[in-house]
């Protein structure tokens, strides 16, 4: 049958409210879909989970708190090291937790404790069995010896790092889990940290930061400089290693009045009584190396060949007020075979003859300069 006028009219007036209808209960259809399905996936995570079956007896009627306890492998904690200080006062040593977990659940406002140590490890006393001697001793493997050098290399992995008008650290994606200092609580075979409550945690979240134990370090700061290999001056931190606490890691970043300039080596069992640290380049002590003089010529009785070499290093204090610098360098040793070394200027160094190695130290007034000739025949 044929509608009429009116009743187009009124369809085509109804229609908007018709269509808004459908397109409202289509989006709460799609929402209700999207719960349904992250239930389900839920719902397979726990299907594959482990199941635990216990029974008990219940004397008393009412409510009962049940606790379990059960072992997380897809949660852990690495230890870090951070050194922070402003050039002048006590270093701070700071250990921090940086927390990750991959458990597919967020943990949110949890009560959290971190353990340095595997609760299941550790806990196995060895078996001896029967050691059978050999007519030919076997030979022990041989350790590396400290490397020499120690501050050197530290200072070249602070190589770009400036004191005065330094850029900005870019910003991290790391998560800081602001909370107050963690309880420590030592045992035998670990240490616990509790972190206390309100922590949350996201799963597969990149990085959780905690601060645990903060440390105060007596430092003695000193310039140094070793100009041949480096025209730079940097600053430098003496620390005593019976200071520094058991090192979870050996490594070490290193923030200068809050910039973060390079990483360290620690070590609180490797012998040192004393631990350099280098905290970065002091841009404002200039230093420039020139060769004065090279010499070459053969003796014509013993036809032996002759070399001097003469060198001179400038040092300008570009700052306001006077500094002391401690300047390392070196000539070489003879290896024998009739080469013979002799030095002839070594200004206010100090010669160590068995090592080639030359110390001096120079307080320069402000905005003045010093110079140090150093030379040598071979």
């Amino acid at each position: 049958s044929s509608l009429s006028a009116t009743e187009v009219t009124d369809y085509i007036n109804r229609l908007p409210a018709e269509l808004t209808k459908l397109y409202e209960e289509t989006v709460a259809c799609t929402e209700q879909i999207e719960q349904l399905e992250k239930k389900l996936e839920q719902a397979k995570v726990l299907e594959s989970g482990p199941v635990a079956v216990a029974d008990f007896d219940v004397t008393q009627a009412g409510s009962h708190t049940l606790e379990l306890h059960y072992l997380e492998p897809d949660a852990c904690w690495n230890p870090l090291y951070e050194i922070h200080t402003d050039g002048e006062g006590p270093l701070e040593l700071r250990l921090r937790a940086s927390m990750r977990q991959t458990t597919g659940e967020d943990w949110e406002a949890v009560q959290l404790t971190v353990v340095s140590g595997t609760t299941s490890g550790n806990h196995t006393l060895p078996v001896r069995s029967i050691e059978y001697a050999d007519a030919v001793e076997k030979p022990k493997a041989r350790f590396a010896g400290r490397m020499a050098g120690k501050m050197q290399a530290n200072m070249m992995q602070m190589a770009g790092a400036v004191m005065e008008d330094a850029m900005p650290m870019m910003a991290t994606a790391m998560m800081e889990a602001a909370a107050p200092m963690a309880e420590e609580e030592s045992g035998t075979l670990m240490n616990e940290y509790a972190l206390g409550d309100g922590y949350t945690i996201r799963s597969n979240q990149s990085e959780s930061l905690a601060d645990l134990q903060r440390y105060s370090l007596s430092a003695n700061y000193q310039i140094k400089t070793v100009p041949r290999q480096d025209n730079h001056a940097y600053l430098t931190a003496e620390i005593k290693t019976e200071e520094l606490p058991f090192l979870y890691t050996n490594q070490a970043k290193v923030y200068l009045s809050g910039q973060q300039i390079g990483e360290v080596r620690l070590s609180s069992d490797d012998g040192e009584a004393v631990q350099t640290l280098s905290l970065g380049k002091e841009e404002r002590i200039r230093i420039q190396v020139k060769e004065r003089s090279r010499k070459q010529s053969k003796t014509l009785l013993s036809g032996q060949n002759v070399r001097e070499l003469e060198y001179e290093t400038i040092i300008a204090n570009t700052l306001d007020h006077p500094v002391t610098i401690q300047i390392m360098d070196q000539i070489p040793v003879s290896a024998g075979n009739g080469v013979t070394v002799e030095p002839l200027n070594l200004s206010e160094y100090k010669l160590d003859k068995e090592h080639g190695y030359l110390e001096a130290e120079q307080t320069i007034n402000a905005k003045e300069s010093c110079f140090l000739k150093l030379g040598y025949k071979i």
